[in-house]
């Protein structure tokens, strides 16, 4: 707010009167030519009151909250006229009050300047003489400008806070119509969204209608083609009626001859049932004696071989018919004559000759880890009476390991029946096995295994394998053998009657269904 002491200071800076106040407004007017101010200042000299709005702010002119203006472009083309319009509207206001101002301001400008003038014409005492008439007619004129600033002024406030009235209202408006246009493109956008949608669902529907179009086409093509195979198939029907019409008629000279024929197959059925049964029974019979003839040959070849291969010196390079074990052994039996290859073990000849060209069997306890064995059997053997079954055996060396002999009956495993252990001298040793009737008339193996401990002086050999018919000489070399004999024939050369049996029948029913077949055929030819 302006004070009676600020008027004053203006008024002696400025020389006297009211008229150097409105030298003061004019040029606050020409600097806000807007005539928007925020601040209201206060002018009196005790007779008459100026109210003039100023800017307190930097000098900027301001004329309160501009209402804002969104400029909306796109598709919202009425709303953006709507707006262009009422900026059209508002400068036009805008204009016409810079232009009243302008009026006004030259109006206190030729006052001001016609007070100058009249100054300078009067005594240079004139501005302290107050009193007089002239100072009294310069103040009404005076007077009635200021009346008039003020009536302007009043007039210029009212429209412009008519105009910021109708400014809130078109902003009140706007803001609803900005929420309806929101909502508008919301709506907008949910029905794009549903188009699309739709489109899309137009889309499938079209590639099925084209999907189901191709399989109408197809199925239509089918259908051609069907109905010409149904035509074929009438006329191929209208062939097959004559025939069946021509064959009915000899239906009847048919049956004749099949019941004819019928007859014949019963009594030729009849006959061959008989004449297969017989054939039956030969076959058994025969199936017997073949099986009869083929273990009787079996037996005198086994005994045969038993009774040739009594005694083995290991002379023959074929080892008398004694094999190597392959499967659960680490390594074999060696033939070998004269010394063995590593000193201090082993035999120096063989027992059969006693000199250095007989050959026995060893094994070579070199480079031969602990527990490691070597198994070497013998043919079979057998006999209708006990037997007694010798052999020599060498264990020479401070590494010797273990010898063992097993048996084993055709059919059955093997059972331990002898063992020596460890350093038994540098020499041969005899032992006897005393093989029972039971275990002879079965037939037999002997097996011998060597196991070798730690160390290069452990070889052990065997020579001149010995079977006699009868018991063993009564001495402590001597020792029986425990073996379990299979009481069941061997399954490999026994066969029941009821197999062969079984068999014969299905030969007998194999033959009849060929020769009704036969019968059949001919039948069908004639």
């Amino acid at each position: 707010m302006c004070t009676i002491e600020t008027m004053s200071k203006f008024r002696n800076l400025l020389g006297g009167g009211c008229s150097r106040i409105l030298v003061i407004v004019g040029l606050v007017l020409l600097r806000v030519p807007e005539a928007l101010l925020e601040n209201q200042c206060v002018l009196s000299d005790g007779r008459c009151t100026y109210n003039v709005q100023l800017s307190l702010a930097g000098g900027k002119c301001n004329s309160g909250p501009e209402p804002p203006v969104e400029f909306l472009t796109g598709t919202q083309n009425d709303n953006s006229k709507k707006m262009t319009d009422m900026e059209k509207d508002f400068q036009d206001i805008k204009d016409d009050h810079e232009s009243r101002l302008k009026r006004l301001e030259n109006t206190v400008q030729k006052v001001v300047l016609g007070s100058r003038d009249t100054s300078s014409k009067s005594p240079a005492k004139a501005p302290f003489l107050l009193g007089s008439k002239y100072a009294e007619s310069n103040m009404e004129t005076e007077e009635q400008l200021l009346t008039s600033l003020h009536k302007e002024f009043t007039n210029i406030r009212d429209r412009l806070r008519i105009k910021s009235d109708l400014l809130v209202v078109s902003e009140k408006k706007l803001n609803e119509t900005l929420k309806a246009l929101e909502m508008s493109q919301k709506s907008f956008l949910e029905t794009s969204k549903d188009l699309l949608e739709a489109e899309d669902k137009v889309g499938s529907l079209q590639a099925e209608n084209f999907v189901l179009k191709t399989n109408l086409d197809e199925k239509t093509i089918k259908l051609e083609h069907t109905s010409e195979i149904l035509n074929e198939t009438d006329t191929t029907l209208k062939i097959l009626q004559e025939n069946y019409n021509v064959t009915s008629i000899s239906e009847s000279k048919l049956k004749e001859e099949l019941a004819n024929h019928k007859t014949a197959l019963n009594e030729t059925t009849v006959l061959l049932d008989k004449t297969l049964t017989e054939y039956t029974t030969l076959m058994t019979k025969h199936a017997k004696a073949v099986d009869t003839l083929h273990r009787r040959e079996r037996e005198l070849i086994d005994c045969y071989t038993a009774k040739t291969a009594t005694f083995c010196g290991f002379e023959d390079f074929n080892i008398c018919g004694f094999t190597q074990e392959n499967a659960t052994d680490f390594f074999n039996w060696t033939r070998a004559k004269g010394r063995t290859p590593s000193s201090n073990t082993g035999p120096e000849q063989d027992h059969t000759c006693e000199g250095p060209n007989g050959h026995f069997m060893f094994i070579e306890a070199s480079s031969r880890g602990k527990g490691q064995n070597a198994i070497l059997y013998s043919p079979k053997y057998r006999s209708l009476s006990e037997q007694c079954l010798e052999f020599h055996y060498h264990m020479y060396g401070r590494n010797v390991g273990t010898l063992n002999v097993y048996t084993r009956a055709f059919g059955n495993e093997v059972a331990s029946v002898w063992r020596a252990y460890g350093n038994q001298g540098n020499f041969w040793i005899v032992s006897r096995l005393y093989i029972p009737e039971n275990l002879a008339r079965v037939g037999y193996q002997i097996g011998f295994e060597a196991i070798t401990e730690t160390g290069f002086q452990g070889d052990i050999a065997i020579d001149d394998i010995r079977v006699n018919d009868g018991p063993c000489p009564s001495d402590s070399n001597a020792r029986p053998v425990v073996v379990n004999v299979p009481i069941t024939p061997n399954p490999d050369t026994e066969t029941t009657t009821k197999e062969q049996l079984t068999r014969a029948e299905r030969k007998r029913r194999r033959r009849l269904r060929k020769l009704r077949q036969r019968i059949a055929d001919h039948l069908n030819t004639s």
